[in-house]
């Protein structure tokens, strides 16, 4: 993995970034369902923004910031939906962003591995390249880099996707529901079991896909 992480080096800084916009888009998604409570709870049911027990002092602070203190259940409904769709524009960039520069990185980390990986094949001998088999050695150098540079890909984005919403998504909805709470941390156990038998299941058989793969290039 050394030697892998050493071709990342020229796209360092776009590495670093990747994530980083992935969690501003994160941020923005797991904002969206705050702000639709408000909708709900202050614009359409009508429940008084300003209560002690059911008010909220965030959603009444921006009612003020906009409107002062005289506005009406529509006025929440336009404001909070604005800021939904400013929100969701937010996320969306830092989504785009986000995939432009993972894609950048893993791309331009494959070419550099690709062109090293062909030099190299190119400089074996004969009996090398029998031992090693042609198909054996047309995989590797188009699936197996094909497949790292997608898992480099992937480790800039969704490896910081996944537990971004899942450590964010239990946080907001232990604040806004313990109750609901509670149920995820529940299931998260029975997730994870889930996860690691599929994982131990699969992990052999992709084992053999590509042995067979390497048979279908030979042929």
């Amino acid at each position: 993995m050394k030697k892998l992480f050493r071709y990342m080096k020229p796209y360092t800084f776009l590495a670093i970034i990747s994530p980083f916009m992935m969690i501003g888009e994160v941020a923005a998604d797991l904002i969206l369902p705050y702000l639709m409570s408000f909708i709900v709870n202050y614009g359409i049911t009508g429940m008084d923004i300003n209560d002690s027990e059911k008010g909220s002092k965030i959603a009444a602070a921006i009612m003020k910031l906009f409107h002062g203190n005289d506005y009406g259940n529509m006025d929440i409904i336009i404001t909070f939906g604005i800021l939904m769709l400013a929100v969701t524009l937010v996320g969306g960039f830092f989504g785009v962003f986000c995939a432009y520069t993972a894609a950048r990185a893993a791309q331009g980390f494959g070419n550099d591995l690709r062109r090293d990986a062909f030099k190299r094949v190119m400089s074996l001998s004969i009996e090398q390249t029998d031992k090693f088999t042609t198909g054996s050695l047309v995989t590797r150098m188009t699936n197996d880099i094909s497949m790292i540079t997608e898992f480099m890909e992937m480790l800039m984005r969704m490896f910081v996707r996944s537990p971004m919403f899942l450590i964010g998504g239990t946080i907001m909805l232990v604040t806004l529901d313990l109750q609901f709470g509670a149920i995820l941390l529940c299931a998260i156990p029975v997730l994870a079991v889930i996860i690691i038998l599929v994982l131990a299941k699969a992990m052999p058989l992709y084992g053999v896909v590509q042995k067979k793969l390497d048979k279908v290039n030979s042929v």
